[in-house]
């Protein structure tokens, strides 16, 4: 049951991310938080509206995936993406592409201690990564 809770987190974090990627962001550009894990800034479509997605820990042992949604002269949303029962210990995000990402991400099933890395392309399909 740990295997379906970690593959219940992935596709719900990254359904989020893909959607995003795919869909809305006419630019994409890669940058690192100040501990130089990867931060994806996605600028949509529509003007005036980014969205981030990033780690950050939250205590011992428990990194979260976080999505921040800014729109110009609001105050910005942050949402998790990862459930409370799984933590991030891998993040990383590699440019294959003027129009492609390969993300990675190792999930870790807190109660049993099951880990498991996935990885998937992403194509933007309305802009590029810059």
């Amino acid at each position: 049951t740990s295997d379906l809770e970690l593959y219940r987190a992935e596709r719900a974090a990254f359904s989020l991310v893909r959607q995003e990627i795919c869909f809305y962001a006419e630019t994409v550009e890669l940058q690192e938080d100040g501990a130089g894990n990867p931060v994806i800034v996605c600028q949509e479509t529509a003007p005036r509206r980014k969205v981030t997605y990033y780690t950050q820990s939250q205590g011992a042992a428990n990194n979260v995936l976080y999505q921040k949604t800014k729109v110009e002269g609001k105050n910005a949303g942050i949402n998790p993406l990862t459930p409370p029962d799984v933590t991030v210990t891998g993040w990383h995000v590699r440019k294959m592409t003027g129009k492609g990402l390969l993300i990675g991400i190792v999930l870790k099933e807190k109660k049993t201690g099951r880990e498991k890395e996935f990885v998937e392309a992403v194509e933007l399909g309305n802009g590029k990564v810059i």
